[in-house]
């Protein structure tokens, strides 16, 4: 019964985990909606760059420098 209850435990973290994620990117989403209509449309081409690049230096994997292969 002990093991049941451990992996209930574990199952009910798992589920809980997800919920929070969810809110967490439903909040994100809107806070960062928020801004770029705060932000004049003329500037939202370079935003847009901004974001890209961000996206895509937190996504690298560890040993990628993002520059071409030779």
């Amino acid at each position: 019964m002990k093991n049941e209850e451990v992996i209930m435990s574990k199952q009910n973290v798992m589920h809980l985990s997800s919920e929070v994620e969810s809110n967490a990117t439903q909040i994100g989403m809107k806070e960062l909606l928020q801004e770029i209509q705060a932000t004049p449309k003329e500037h939202w081409s370079n935003l847009l760059q901004m974001v890209r690049l961000f996206r895509k230096s937190v996504t690298m994997k560890s040993g990628e420098t993002g520059e071409p292969e030779a």
